[in-house]
């Protein structure tokens, strides 16, 4: 109301409304991860948080309208909370590592909430050391058949090839242009078994991809000889020696 000079009083009149806020914002509507798609936890499993992109997706949520602050190695990166409290950052340039996001919001009255976690992810972006690969036809009698299970020569069409290589890694073979794929145990043994092949010379060309999705160099194995083939009649002879 106003009161003028003669003792006149106005009728009410309403201002606008405001709010005296003065709590932080709530821990438990405040959370943030590693995006968990193809592009972003990359690799073999993309719900394990391993990943070999460095400017990856965190995505979170806080609330509504909130600003959030994402401090991810260091690195802050701000953003704003849309009206149903959901939130993202390209966290860009980051070194292969461990992370934790650590969350902070400032709400509309701008009130800061405590450092909260995220969940923790790891940035890989260094292929397999080709040094723990290895692959080569199985030598035994099965598989490297004839007079000598060490010489590589076999009328097995389907044989075993078998190596080495980071455990749990993606294996790919390439024998022949004919593409196997099995995944190395938790020792790092493999193997896979090379059906169809036909008579020929064949040197087993392998590739690793990580758990965070590296693909590693092609390392050559030894060269091998599929002979299905029964020696030629017209070439075997047999008779008495013909002596005193």
């Amino acid at each position: 109301t106003a009161t003028d000079e003669a003792g006149n009083v106005s009728d009410e009149v309403e201002g606008e409304t405001f709010v005296i806020d003065t709590e932080a914002p709530a821990s438990d509507s405040v959370s943030a991860a590693l995006v968990h798609d193809e592009e972003n936890d990359t690799g073999i499993d993309s719900e394990d948080g391993i990943t070999n992109n460095n400017a990856p997706t965190i995505e979170g949520t806080a609330d509504p309208l909130a600003l959030v602050k994402v401090d991810v190695g260091g690195t802050v990166f701000d953003t704003q909370a849309d009206e149903d409290g959901n939130w993202s950052v390209v966290a860009e340039g980051l070194a292969d590592g461990e992370y934790t996001p650590l969350i902070t919001v400032v709400d509309v009255a701008g009130n800061v909430s405590e450092e909260i976690e995220g969940e923790t992810f790891t940035v890989d972006t260094t292929g397999p050391d080709t040094t723990e690969l290895s692959v080569d036809l199985v030598r035994d009698s099965e598989n490297d058949t004839g007079v000598d299970s060490e010489d590589g020569i076999t009328n097995n069409n389907a044989p075993l090839i078998e190596g080495t290589a980071d455990p749990l890694a993606l294996i790919t073979v390439d024998v022949g242009g004919n593409i196997y794929e099995t995944e190395a145990d938790e020792t790092g043994y493999w193997s896979i078994t090379a059906d169809g092949l036909d008579d020929g010379e064949y040197t087993p060309i392998i590739t690793a991809t990580d758990e965070a999705g590296n693909v590693s160099d092609e390392v050559e194995g030894e060269t091998f000889v599929i002979d299905t083939e029964a020696p030629a009649s017209d070439s075997v002879s047999a008779a008495l020696v013909h002596d005193e």
